[in-house]
């Protein structure tokens, strides 16, 4: 269970 945290990380980083 990866890329569920790193989706999120992702999305978090790119929003800001």
């Amino acid at each position: 269970k990866f890329r569920e945290i790193y989706n999120f990380a992702f999305g978090w980083a790119r929003e800001k």
